[in-house]
């Protein structure tokens, strides 16, 4: 496990903030200014504190989550063997969650059609055209019968 460092120093280019506390957070260097020495130290304690019980949260990993790292890692060198690159596993669970969530939020094929269909005739619609629509928009849900509509390709109706 990586050491939590946070290091304090003197600071002379500022006439207010003479102590600075440095630490790094993930990928970021963060700095943050102090007027006194007591109030940086202070600072630099608690933050050891934090980063070190950050670490023994997400330091331990259970046997599928190294699994999937490892899958993910073999995935990404396929996929640069077949010339496409930038696989990684933070934006491949990104684009998971994302998808996850639009399926939450997605609505059956039949109910859009319906308030589709609703919409065109609060629209003024005529008739002709709202039983049009109706006909062409009951096979098109017959054709994906209970999916939801974020679950629906581009391919499968095209």
């Amino acid at each position: 496990m990586k050491k939590a460092t946070v290091s304090v120093c003197e600071w002379k280019s500022h006439p207010r903030y003479k102590w600075v506390a440095k630490f790094s957070q993930g990928e970021k260097r963060i700095t943050r200014y102090f007027t006194t020495k007591k109030a940086a130290t202070e600072f630099a304690n608690e933050k050891k504190i934090e980063l070190l019980n950050d670490g023994r949260k997400h330091g331990e990993w259970s046997d599928d989550e190294r699994r999937a790292v490892i899958e993910a890692r073999e995935i990404g060198a396929t996929m640069e063997d077949d010339g496409v690159s930038g696989f990684s596993l933070r934006e491949a669970v990104m684009h998971y969650a994302a998808h996850l969530r639009l399926l939450k939020r997605s609505a059956t094929v039949e109910r859009a059609l319906d308030e589709l269909i609703d919409v065109r005739r609060g629209e003024g619609k005529s008739g002709g055209h709202v039983r049009d629509l109706h006909y062409k928009a009951r096979k098109f849900a017959n054709d994906f019968d209970g999916r939801l509509v974020a679950s629906v390709t581009s391919k499968e109706v095209g």
